[in-house]
């Protein structure tokens, strides 16, 4: 979907497929339960958050996989025991990836699997700078 640009501050987003993600956000619909806090709103706002981040002059940077960034804004939660203080959850994420690689995660090239992976590991450390280095590489979209 592209969609024009109408008002001054209006961010206006590339084409994308929205049907890329509905698998993996089927999954961590059917299988975790969250709150409030960390639910489908909160991964969505993930999603736009990384793909804001992602954007330079109206388009996706050549720099950056966005397959990585959108992937992530719906597990990086999916191992969550609660909907408050969980520390653990990112580690728990970056190892459940393992049992997803040959089925949701089979397109994903080692690379891509290597960067999600650090991503949900590194995302409940103060260490947001290598998230970002993590998503931000040379990966191919």
């Amino acid at each position: 979907m592209i969609l024009k640009k109408r008002k001054k501050d209006e961010i206006v987003f590339p084409k994308y497929d929205e049907s890329e993600i509905a698998e993996v956000r089927d999954f961590v619909l059917q299988s975790w339960k969250m709150g409030d806090t960390h639910g489908l709103p909160h991964w969505r706002r993930v999603e736009r958050n990384g793909l804001l981040l992602s954007m330079h002059d109206g388009e996706f940077r050549s720099d950056v996989c966005i397959k990585v960034v959108r992937y992530f804004a719906y597990l990086h939660d999916s191992c969550r025991e609660n909907d408050g203080g969980d520390v653990e959850h990112g580690v728990r994420a970056a190892n459940m990836l393992h049992n997803i690689r040959q089925t949701i995660l089979i397109d994903f090239t080692e690379e891509e699997f290597d960067l999600l992976e650090t991503a949900c590991r590194l995302h409940t450390t103060k260490t947001c700078k290598k998230i970002k280095k993590a998503c931000l590489t040379q990966a191919k979209r």
